[in-house]
């Protein structure tokens, strides 16, 4: 967020404190209306994800009211990814698994964020029938150094291909790590590695360069 006065801020300065105050959903929605207008604007196979907090996702009819939001703006919902915490779907598996269910009935897909934070159940996991699991950076950054985060991340991927998920590593800081996850089965990343937040227009001139070469 580009503060009048304070310049760029990062997420975590800010999306505490808007959910705290209940500004979060006005806040999601606003994003969500810029992101379908994006989307007009890059190339159709992209995938754009939106993030929701366990706060709004408690909200009723919050995934009704997203929906409506991309498909007024002409962009098919299948273009979407909903990602939610562990913390978000564990007090009320029933409530969980009718959003998520609404959220797929539109085309959308479900990511569960940060996995391996919480304490999600086999059982649910296969209930909710999540479409992506990601590997929570705390795993990924220690992975190269450490035994038990090798053997956590190594039963992730595990677990989440045995449920037909796909794997996405958070936190991929270097090439080191980018090609042990990927041997290891985890065929998606996301990290500085890959490159750092961008503004739209810089994502762009990135789409517009990568054209080029491949042309």
């Amino acid at each position: 967020w580009q503060h009048p006065r304070l310049g760029l801020l990062a997420p975590d300065a800010f999306i505490r404190l808007a959910d705290s105050t209940g500004q979060i959903t006005a806040m999601t929605k606003s994003i969500l209306e810029q992101a379908c207008v994006d989307a007009h604007k890059i190339p159709a196979h992209l995938r754009l994800a939106l993030n929701i907090s366990p706060t709004q996702f408690e909200q009723p009819g919050l995934a009704e009211a997203l929906i409506a939001i991309i498909l007024a703006e002409n962009v098919s919902p299948a273009r979407f990814e909903i990602e939610i915490t562990e913390d978000a779907v564990m007090d009320d598996i029933v409530a969980a698994e009718r959003v998520l269910a609404t959220f797929r009935g539109s085309g959308m897909s479900v990511a569960l964020d940060d996995f391996g934070t919480g304490y999600s159940s086999f059982s649910n996991l296969r209930r909710l029938r999540f479409d992506k699991i990601k590997i929570d950076q705390s795993f990924v950054t220690s992975l190269t150094d450490s035994v038990e985060s090798e053997k956590l991340v190594d039963a992730i991927i595990s677990l989440a291909l045995s449920f037909g998920m796909k794997v996405t590593a958070e936190g991929i800081e270097d090439a080191a790590v980018a090609a042990m996850l990927s041997r290891k089965g985890c065929t998606q990343g996301q990290g500085y590695f890959f490159g750092k937040p961008a503004s739209f227009t810089e994502t762009i001139r990135l789409f517009s360069t990568a054209s080029q070469v491949a042309a």
